[in-house]
């Protein structure tokens, strides 16, 4: 990984978080002067999704195959017990003006936003009894029904908040002070998991392969995990911009263009700890083994503060005053009509960030941002050709929304034991399914070996 490239991207996105709210100035509201904001003027918007119901078809699916493997394969006995998977997102964001001075707006940004999943899987099935055989006594070794079955609980939680100071007179952004807190917990079990087939299914991926000649003996064993981790981090920043941004060119109409150029001054704090409990020795040495001479960690917890790394921007959990140029062209696209569900009718300007899939909405009825969207392709090729729409709500129920996240993490960070990182990357949860899939086909990789 590119230490520098990674911060320099994360430091875009922290100059585009105050972009965002500062997007809300209401400077379209006429085409001259902005309208004026007052003390304890509120927006909100969010939006949840329920991934799991939507995955419900590739999931029943999905057993329907298994199911089919099982009946079919004619050697093992096999039941599929259960497969599922539920899975949820939500992410929630309230604007308010905490401070309206003759000199100075102060627009407070709070945002939370949180992913949960839970997913299981449990064959039965007639395996080898756990002993150590030679190769050609596995065939024909005492048989056992089994019962493999893995599952795992995973919930990760981001909240911000940012305020945002603005010059009343010209409504440029003048600074930022921002906070991060990134809070994951996982839970992860399995029973009977037959490792030992994994292995010798890696082992032996050519269909020419003798099991006889790679192995003198095998050890089946069937083997239980229970792997809990948590991961903490808080990040606090201070974005000062010279000359103050100023994103508004007035008067502005549909079809305007205008470019954005300033110097933003940043400092910050880093600090947090990834916990894990539960690993197996010998996975947990080979991590540390891959990492420790990069980072100076050889155990868990790992603290963020400590970590050594050559090239990264923080010291000691210090990130020393660094500056970044901010170029940026705006142009007000479209303006158009909109019934919206919380708003009725109203006018929308369309405002876009020029080479970036980046786009808002504007209305001058409301004073500040209509809605939030995005269309998934435009920001990877590969993601569906999808919209992703953030709605207007009432403030109330987003802020008891970002409360109920913000408990979370609370509890999160209390307690002593958890874990994150790693463990959710696709390929562990996929030798974990694998290696519960593998049943339907163990017969078919003995046969196959024996000949």
């Amino acid at each position: 990984m590119n230490i520098k490239r990674s911060f320099g991207t994360l430091l875009c996105a922290l100059t585009f978080l105050a972009l965002m709210a500062s997007l809300a100035v209401p400077a379209l509201a006429t085409p001259a002067e902005a309208p004026e904001w007052n003390e304890g003027d509120k927006w909100a918007y969010g939006m949840e999704a329920d991934a799991g119901e939507d995955l419900q078809t590739e999931i029943n699916n999905l057993t329907n195959q298994i199911d089919e493997a099982l009946n079919d394969n004619g050697v093992v006995e096999a039941d599929l017990n259960d497969l599922s998977l539920d899975a949820g997102s939500s992410i929630w964001i309230l604007f308010e003006i905490t401070e309206a001075s003759d000199e100075e707006y102060v627009l407070s940004m709070d945002m939370a936003a949180m992913l949960t999943i839970d997913a299981s899987i449990s064959i039965t099935a007639e395996l080898p009894a756990e002993g150590t055989y030679e190769p050609a006594e596995l065939m024909s070794a005492d048989r056992e029904e089994i019962t493999v079955s893995a599952n795992l609980g995973f919930e990760l939680a981001i909240t911000a908040n940012a305020d945002v100071t603005f010059d009343r007179d010209t409504m440029a952004v003048k600074s930022v002070e921002t906070g991060f807190k990134l809070t994951g917990a996982l839970d992860m079990s399995a029973e009977n998991l037959p490792i030992w087939l994994i292995e010798m299914m890696e082992t032996t991926d050519d269909d020419d392969f003798n099991i006889s000649e790679m192995f003198e003996e095998i050890e089946v064993e069937y083997t239980d995990y229970d792997v809990s981790a948590e991961l903490n981090i808080d990040m606090a920043m201070e974005i000062e911009f010279v000359p103050a941004l100023n994103l508004w060119d007035f008067p502005l109409d549909q079809g305007d263009e205008w470019n954005v150029s300033s110097e933003a001054t940043l400092s910050g704090t880093l600090t947090g700890y990834l916990d894990v409990t539960g690993l197996p020795e010998e996975l947990e040495d080979a991590l540390f083994e891959e990492i420790s001479d990069e980072t100076g960690i050889d155990s868990f917890p790992i603290y963020i503060e400590d970590l050594d790394i050559d090239d990264g921007p923080f010291d000691d959990g210090v990130l020393e005053e660094t500056t970044e140029d901010i170029e940026l062209t705006l142009q007000c696209s479209s303006v158009f009509m909109v019934n919206d569900p919380y708003w009725d009718d109203i006018t929308v300007y369309e405002i876009r960030v020029k080479d970036t899939p980046l786009k808002f909405f504007y209305s001058p009825d409301v004073g500040f941002m209509s809605y939030f969207s995005m269309n998934m392709n435009d920001v990877d090729d590969d993601m569906p050709n999808e919209e992703v729409r953030m709605e207007a709500m009432d403030p109330a129920d987003v802020e008891d929304n970002i409360g109920e996240i913000n408990d979370f993490q609370g509890e999160i960070g209390a307690e002593e034991n958890g874990m994150l990182g790693f463990f959710t990357d696709a390929p562990y949860l996929g030798a974990i399914l694998l290696a519960v899939i593998a049943i339907v086909i163990v017969a078919a990789v003995f046969l196959i070996r024996k000949k």
